[in-house]
């Protein structure tokens, strides 16, 4: 609910309204991975309904489904070799048993339409597959199209299950938190896809690049694995014709349980799946697999008609501990604005200083902070390439960071950024005492009052909490002209608004009364 106070400071719908400025705010950029999960009015009967009679009667089915795989795969493995590819029986079962157990689990689990189009290519055409964008575990079920080897991401040691399955399928598993086995991963991949293309007798490769789920509303930034090799690849778009995207596991999203339910209570889900022309890298590519990667990630958006960010896995683990503190409604990609501060000031960014998750273990970078400082906080305003570099008084050729500045920021492609998201991803990386503090640090960075009395007008406190919080602009002014001001709040009009300014102790007494945003303030 909204704010409210007693006394001579409680909110009226009339007060706030007096107190609506024009204060236009940046629009919150996309964030992709962010998901809701919603209900069509049919939801109210079907779910629990189909919930009750098919859910069950589907996971017990997988359940037997996945034993039965696992039975066969123990089987295939008694005196094989883990890093040689199958014999001929061995492939004859994984090919003719566990890719029809596979088809099994599929079917009985909604997937009764699964659209192919498009030729896969052969082996020794395109030794890798990628696929995107990858939204769910479901999209796996491409991996029973024609079986495939797959590259699974996992976080979790390996155990019996694994040692069992994983050589089975001839997967290549990626324990992505770990840089040590990142690196092992990335070299079996390399030496499987030269492999493939001399007849080493392993099958194709499956890989999802983004290396993340993710809404689906952007192809976020692929990783290198499958591009190192510098061999033809075939890209295969991955598409679930659902309005609702029920089955999409994002990290700002549904649990898996709550996915699997809603998937499962539903009488089909329906996956189409396209091969793409093979693509061959060209002489610069095979020399730099990140244009590589780029190139194929630009091929697959124009197709799937979805637009590319700059968001990386690293962002991921970023969210998690923005979630953590209570801030949900980020949307740029703060590993992109790392990646500034590093190119800006590379003698305080090193790579010793990060760990394996990619987190600064000193907190921040002071002296890019010192950079940000400098932009003039006043009122809103939009800034050009060579504005914003007069105003922070950035020395050097623009051409080395700009181009980056305006990928984080221009979501419009106007040519033109809100200096104010970049003081909100400032007091998000260098303020590192939890949501409390990374609110009064962005507030206060963007304050335009330069009387020295550390007060907040409504510019910033407006603006801080649309980007870190997601309050509503109505509510925010609610909250200002529900504060002790240095105007007078029931004389309050749209031009007094602008200047109607308070202690941050007031913000966060009257924030504490909203039940969304309580958690937030400790104490």
């Amino acid at each position: 609910g909204q704010p409210s106070s007693s006394g001579d400071s409680a909110v009226t719908a009339d007060t706030a309204d007096a107190c609506v400025c024009s204060l236009p705010l940046p629009p919150r950029p996309f964030n992709p991975f962010y998901h809701r999960a919603g209900f069509f009015w049919y939801h109210y009967l079907t779910v629990p309904l189909l919930g009750l009679l098919l859910f069950p009667v589907r996971l017990l089915l997988l359940i037997l489904s996945l034993a039965l795989a696992f039975l066969v795969s123990f089987v295939t493995q008694i005196g094989g070799k883990a890093t040689a590819p199958l014999s001929p029986w061995r492939s004859w079962v994984a090919d003719h048993l566990l890719l029809n157990i596979g088809r099994m689990g599929a079917f009985v689990g909604g997937y009764q339409r699964i659209h192919l189009k498009g030729r896969r290519a052969s082996v020794r055409e395109a030794p890798l597959l990628v696929a995107a964008p990858h939204t769910s575990l479901t999209d796996t079920v491409v991996f029973f199209c024609q079986r495939p080897m797959l590259a699974p991401v996992t976080k979790a040691p390996k155990n019996f299950f694994y040692n069992v399955m994983v050589p089975a399928g001839e997967a290549v598993v990626v324990y992505r938190d770990n840089r040590r086995m990142r690196a092992k991963a990335a070299e079996e991949i390399v030496d499987r896809a030269r492999s493939c293309l001399n007849g080493g007798g392993f099958r194709q490769l499956l890989v999802f690049p983004e290396g993340t789920c993710t809404n689906g509303g952007a192809l976020i930034g692929f990783r290198l694995g499958a591009f190192t090799p510098g061999v033809p690849v075939q890209p295969v778009l991955v598409r679930h014709r659902d309005p609702l995207q029920l089955q999409c596991w994002a990290v700002d999203g549904p649990s898996m349980f709550h996915m699997i339910f809603r998937c499962g209570s539903r009488l089909y889900s329906e996956l189409h799946v396209e091969f793409l022309p093979v693509y061959h890298p060209s002489v610069e590519e095979r020399a730099n697999p990140q244009l590589y990667a780029n190139n194929v990630r630009d091929l697959l958006a124009r197709h799937a008609g979805l637009p590319v960010s700059d968001h990386s896995y690293t962002d991921v683990l970023l969210f998690k501990a923005a979630r953590r503190r209570g801030l949900r409604h980020l949307g740029f990609p703060l590993s992109g604005l790392r990646r500034l501060f590093r190119r800006l000031l590379p003698a305080s960014a090193s790579a010793g200083d990060q760990n394996d998750c990619g987190e600064d273990k000193d907190g921040g970078y002071d002296q890019a902070v010192q950079l940000l400082n400098r932009l003039t906080p006043g009122p809103p305003k939009l800034l050009c390439p060579h504005e914003l570099a007069a105003e922070a008084a950035l020395p050097g050729p623009l051409e080395s960071w700009m181009r980056l500045v305006f990928d984080i920021f221009d979501w419009s492609g106007s040519g033109r950024i809100d200096p104010r998201w970049l003081h909100i991803a400032a007091a998000l990386l260098c303020c590192p005492d939890g949501a409390e503090a990374i609110l009064r640090d962005a507030m206060m960075r963007m304050s335009s009052r330069s009387d020295g009395d550390s007060l907040i007008d409504a510019v910033a406190m407006e603006t801080a909490l649309h980007g870190l919080v997601g309050m509503t602009p109505e509510l925010s002014r609610a909250v200002m002209a529900a504060a002790p001001s240095t105007v007078n709040s029931e004389a309050a009009t749209a031009e007094s608004c602008a200047s109607h300014a308070m202690q941050f102790k007031s913000v966060r007494n009257l924030l504490k009364l909203n039940s969304e945003l309580a958690g937030i303030f400790a104490g």
